[in-house]
């Protein structure tokens, strides 16, 4: 009977040797799980924060663009205001000219009828 006791109290020990390992290995399994997802965790964070410079830079790069247009903008304005400038200038030089044109006209004409008196 001794004996039987014995051999059910190692068979015992045998089946809780096994569930230890068993649970071993689930924690072990589970522990590097974790370390994966962890490790996915810190990449995702590295990725969000590129992302956030990218976004970052991105609108520093729209603001500069913002500025060359608005420059571009003001330059274009007054290069027509220039433009203007230059076709009245050019409208009252054509009239000038007529006028000294219509003057001579007036001054041969004149020239020539004293010739002719």
């Amino acid at each position: 009977e001794a004996l039987q006791q014995l051999e059910a109290a190692q068979t015992a020990i045998e089946l809780e040797t096994k569930d230890k390992k068993a649970l071993r290995s689930a924690l072990d399994c589970s522990q590097q799980e974790l370390e994966s997802a962890h490790q996915h965790l810190k990449s995702l964070e590295q990725r969000w924060h590129t992302a956030q410079q990218e976004l970052e830079n991105t609108k520093k790069r729209l603001a500069s663009l913002q500025q060359q247009l608005e420059k571009s903008q003001h330059e274009h304005e007054s290069t027509q205001q220039q433009l203007r400038s230059v076709q009245q200038h050019v409208e009252c030089v054509e009239q000038q000219l007529e006028s000294a044109k219509q003057q001579v006209l007036v001054a041969t004409q004149a020239g020539g009828r004293s010739a002719e008196q």
